[in-house]
C-alpha cells in the first residue's frame, strides 16, 4: 500500500458511501452516536497508516434464502498482514415486532422522549465455523430467519493487532434477518418521514 493510496475506515455512524479504494468496517456495539469503544480502532488505523503498516485484509459475503442467513469472512494474512487475535460474532434481537430498529435509544412513542431501546448487541451463544486454507483464515456464521415477527442482526468482528500496540478492531456489514420491512415501500413524493 502506497502512502496516498485510498483506505478508508467507516464506522456505522457515518453511512458514507463513497468508499473508493479499501474499504474497512466497524461497527461498535452497544453504544450511541459518540461512538464510544471506537478510539482504539481509530488510532490504530491512523498509526498504521502514518507508519506504513499493513492493513488487516478482510472480505465477507452476506446471503439469505427462505430459512436462514449466512455471513462468510475471509482474512488473509500473506505478505506479513495481521492475524487476527480473535474473531467473535455478535448478534441482537429487536424488542418488538413493529420496528426493525437495533438503535440504543429510540423516541418514546407516548411522550415523544428519547428512551432506552432494549436491544443488546451480545457475543455470546452464537457458534460459527472456523478453517483455514493456506494463508486465508475462513469464518461462517448460518443464522435461522425469525418465524415469530422479531427481526434477528449479526455480524462478525475480528481484533487484531495494532500499531505501536493498540489493537484494531474491524468488523463485516450486518446481515439483518428477515430481509423485510414493517411499512410498505415507499418512493419520492409519496414518502413521508418520522421521527422514531
Amino acid at each position: 500500500m502506497g502512502l496516498f493510496s485510498s483506505t478508508t475506515l467507516n464506522d456505522d455512524s457515518t453511512n458514507d458511501e463513497s468508499n473508493n479504494g479499501d474499504t474497512m468496517e466497524v461497527r461498535i456495539p452497544n453504544t450511541g452516536h459518540n461512538v464510544q469503544g471506537f478510539q482504539d480502532s481509530l488510532a490504530s488505523f491512523y498509526l498504521s497508516v502514518a507508519d506504513r503498516t499493513l492493513l488487516p485484509s478482510m472480505k465477507w459475503t452476506r446471503t439469505s434464502n427462505g430459512t436462514h442467513g449466512i455471513i462468510r469472512l475471509a482474512i488473509d494474512f500473506t505478505d506479513g498482514k495481521p492475524k487476527p487475535t480473535a474473531v467473535t460474532a455478535y448478534q441482537a434481537r429487536t424488542s418488538d415486532t413493529l420496528r426493525r430498529d437495533f438503535r440504543l435509544s429510540k423516541l418514546d412513542r407516548t411522550n415523544g422522549r428519547v428512551v432506552r431501546n432494549p436491544v443488546t448487541w451480545a457475543n455470546t451463544g452464537v457458534q460459527f465455523e472456523v478453517g483455514q486454507i493456506g494463508s486465508t483464515a475462513s469464518y461462517s456464521v448460518t443464522i435461522p430467519i425469525p418465524i415469530d415477527d422479531y427481526w434477528i442482526a449479526t455480524f462478525l468482528q475480528a481484533t487484531f493487532p495494532g500499531s505501536q500496540g493498540i489493537r484494531m478492531v474491524l468488523t463485516t456489514e450486518t446481515l439483518i434477518l428477515p430481509n423485510t420491512y414493517p411499512t410498505p415501500e415507499c418512493h419520492d413524493q409519496e414518502c413521508y418521514g418520522q421521527l422514531v
